[in-house]
């Protein structure tokens, strides 16, 4: 089952969804039949991710089969952005927590910080008596995959104008405020791998020489993952020029 938290839900309930949220609706659906699950064991596994993440099948295989008990183990995922050939200068980042049923089905892991992944992991970092969290993936081997703005052009547009909070919104470098942000504009930072606020650099990845350039699934599904796996707006001229730079 999938609890999904969409733009309306967040506008109605006036705030972002949360694991304690996606779980009380999880436990609601149980208790209504209005999904079929066998019954459940304490030691079944509750993945909650942004909708962004695609967690590494291997590292999920590994903990549904040979850990016994499974509390608060984190993601550290590969940073892309626009898609698989560009890399955020930051590499990873944390999100996606999996854990055992018998801890999520505990109220008290559920409230404050205890929902946010980042926030546990921040957290074990410095408070003593707060269990430290096993994360899976480092700067060599990621626990799979963060696509931030993997959308078409029109709808990344859509999305950073409706971004108006100032937690959210981008911080657009100088010559780019009054430029207009729209769909060809989009189509130029992909191209020649320029974050969406006109000024950081991407990092290029290679398909055929990146072991963890996209995953498995993406890569055996070109007909519904091409866009993502290929840089479409990138003409020759630019790879050319990028590879002349190397040199």
């Amino acid at each position: 089952m999938i609890y999904l938290c969409d733009k309306e839900y967040t506008l109605n309930k006036k705030e972002n969804c949360t694991i304690k949220q996606a779980y009380a609706h999880f436990h609601q659906q149980l208790q209504q039949n209005q999904i079929k699950l066998l019954p459940l064991k304490p030691s079944d596994l509750l993945l909650y991710t942004d909708d962004r993440v695609l967690p590494s099948p291997e590292a999920l295989q590994f903990l549904k089969y040979y850990a016994k008990d499974v509390r608060n183990v984190l993601f550290r995922l590969k940073y892309v952005v626009y898609g698989f050939y560009w890399q955020h200068p930051k590499q990873t980042y944390l999100n996606g927590l999996v854990s055992s049923f018998v801890h999520m089905d505990n109220p008290s892991q559920l409230n404050g910080d205890e929902s946010d992944p980042a926030k546990i992991f921040e957290i074990s970092l410095t408070a003593s008596n707060h269990p430290a969290p096993f994360v899976i993936g480092d700067l060599n081997h990621f626990g799979g995959w963060f696509c931030k703005y993997c959308q078409q052009p029109e709808e990344i547009v859509a999305e950073l104008h409706a971004a108006t909070s100032s937690l959210t919104q981008v911080q657009f470098a100088d010559t780019v405020r009054n430029h207009n942000i729209d769909a060809a504009y989009l189509q130029k930072l992909i191209a020649t791998g320029i974050y969406v606020d006109g000024k950081m650099q991407l990092l290029r990845n290679r398909r055929y020489s990146d072991k963890y350039y996209a995953p498995s699934l993406a890569e055996t599904d070109n007909s519904k993952y091409g866009n993502l796996l290929v840089n479409l707006f990138e003409s020759f001229d630019d790879d050319i020029e990028y590879e002349a730079g190397n040199y």
